[in-house]
């Protein structure tokens, strides 16, 4: 009786609306609330609370890991949505493939930011004076409720178009996708503000995910730095992440401000691109990371694990380990004892007994006593103070933010450049172009 229910509840669609495929698993519960935390770029769902039921096999996130807390599963694509629901029948999890690209905390949408209103030839300063000026600047202060009935407003005056394309962003913001498409397929006439709103449609409908990808070229420059994130995401959606670390190194290269504008999209961006199998992809992304100082910061942990891992699978963990040694003051208490067996094991790997010590000598300021006296940590301390342990009188001592490892990050900034520049001299040149005259 339950395996006939649970086949028809897992063939039902859970959800509507700008989806190409949806699924439905029974969730056996675990204790505590049931919660699902969706990173699209990263193809994972977080399942806390909850786990898919006996023989639930799902085609979209088909392998599942135990995590602390929780499950992870693992999915096929980074089109993706989803969310827990309770029903009479039982708690299930709602899958979705999506037409457009992902939308949620985790899925680091294009940030919504206020336009340059000089881009966009309104020449008013903040507070503004006009309905559209004053919207924009609450908007920039974040008061995006307040800015709603401004914007409504300023579709009787000569910024309609850019108001249009705004309420769509207001009702995104609250959740309404379909209002939201409503108000950028409003935008009729031909021009920037036009192509904009295209995009924005494209978000949800997914009606620009073909190749050749949209253009950026010639709108204002608000609109430029914008338009080149939303195509930045269809490359990462279409996993084209060498694609899209190009186009970010592009950006950097250009001196946009890109990752200050949007600092959370370039470290997610950039984490996803360091998972990929292309080798290329993984160096322009590393590369990416150190340009623009992503690990820095509190939010910078995540991205710099990633970075660590990818350096020290291409064979540099030198480099690993610096970026590692330079979250430390970062982390939580329970996490610190890992973390610096593996920096450590690191820079041994590297055949940096020097730095290596110095992480020991901080694990026994920072660590419980009871940490030293560990089968890891005596196996780490007679390495570094073997017979091969480096030269004799080596500095080993260190101040509470590991200066010595923090500082050798600038010298792996331009470890990942040369990387890079070696990587694409690696590369079979292009073939040669036909003389004039001659058949290609």
């Amino acid at each position: 009786m339950l395996a006939v229910a649970v086949t028809a509840l897992v063939s039902a669609a859970p959800m509507t609306g700008f989806s190409a495929a949806v699924e439905r698993l029974l969730l056996e519960r675990t204790g505590g609330p049931a919660t699902a935390q969706v990173d699209p770029l990263l193809r994972t769902i977080v399942l806390t609370g909850a786990r898919p039921a006996a023989k639930q096999k799902s085609q979209l996130c088909p392998d599942v890991e135990a995590r602390r807390g929780g499950v992870a599963l693992r999915c096929t694509s980074r089109r993706l949505a989803a969310a827990v629901t309770q029903t009479a029948q039982g708690t299930f999890l709602d899958l979705r493939l999506l037409r457009g690209v992902a939308r949620g905390p985790l899925a680091d949408a294009v940030p919504l930011k206020p336009w340059a209103l000089e881009d966009l030839g309104v020449r008013e300063a903040c507070p503004g004076t006009s309905d559209f000026a004053k919207a924009e600047c609450l908007l920039g202060q974040g008061r995006v409720d307040e800015a709603a009935p401004l914007y409504t407003a300023a579709l009787k005056g000569r910024d309609v178009l850019l108001a249009r394309v705004r309420l769509g962003d207001v009702a995104l913001h609250r959740g309404d996708a379909d209002g939201a498409l409503s108000w950028f397929t409003s935008v009729k006439a031909a021009g920037s503000t036009r192509r904009l709103a295209d995009l924005r449609a494209c978000d949800l409908t997914g009606n620009c995910l073909q190749l050749p990808l949209p253009t950026v070229a010639a709108l204002p420059a608000s609109f430029e730095l914008e338009a080149s994130l939303h195509v930045l995401r269809y490359e990462l959606s279409l996993e084209r992440d060498k694609q899209a670390m190009e186009r970010l190194v592009g950006l950097l290269d250009a001196r946009q401000p890109v990752c200050q504008r949007s600092r959370r999209f370039c470290q997610k961006a950039v984490t996803a691109a360091l998972a990929s199998d292309d080798g290329e992809a993984v160096m322009l992304a590393l590369s990416v990371f150190t340009a623009a100082r992503l690990g820095e910061g509190v939010e910078g942990v995540e991205v710099s694990r990633a970075a660590a891992t990818a350096a020290e699978t291409a064979g540099a963990p030198a480099f690993a380990a610096a970026v590692l040694a330079a979250t430390s003051a970062r982390l939580p208490a329970v996490e610190l004892d890992l973390h610096l067996q593996r920096v450590a094991r690191l820079y041994l790997a590297a055949g940096d007994t020097v730095r290596a010590g110095t992480v020991v000598e901080y694990a026994a300021q920072k660590l419980p006593p009871s940490a030293s006296r560990t089968r890891a940590w005596r196996a780490l301390t007679e390495a570094v103070e073997g017979p091969d342990a480096g030269p004799a009188g080596a500095p080993r001592t260190i101040a509470a933010q590991l200066p010595h490892l923090t500082e050798s990050v600038e010298s792996a900034r331009e470890l990942a450049r040369a990387t890079l520049v070696r990587a694409l001299a690696s590369a079979p040149p292009p073939p040669a172009s036909p003389s004039p005259g001659e058949t290609p």
